[in-house]
């Protein structure tokens, strides 16, 4: 949600999270890493404010989901 209304994200790896933004411009540092954080922190203010939406619209959206849920339906159901 946070990245669809086009603000920044910095999270952990932990759980599945890694899982849904590997690929989005969300920055992921290990739990409890100060200097990650920190460079995420920093990496974050430099970026421009309109990637994550992009990278939701893109990947997020109906029609993409959609699609990803069907490859992975014919892929097991064939």
């Amino acid at each position: 949600d946070a990245l669809a209304c086009g603000l920044k994200v910095l999270a952990t790896t932990n759980g599945s999270i890694p899982e849904h933004y590997l690929t989005s411009p969300a920055y992921l540092a290990p739990p409890g890493d100060q200097e990650e954080i920190t460079a995420g922190l920093k990496f974050q203010l430099n970026e421009p404010d309109d990637r994550g939406r992009e990278w939701v619209m893109k990947n997020m959206s109906v029609e993409a989901v959609a699609a990803k849920v069907e490859k992975f339906l014919e892929a097991r159901c064939v």
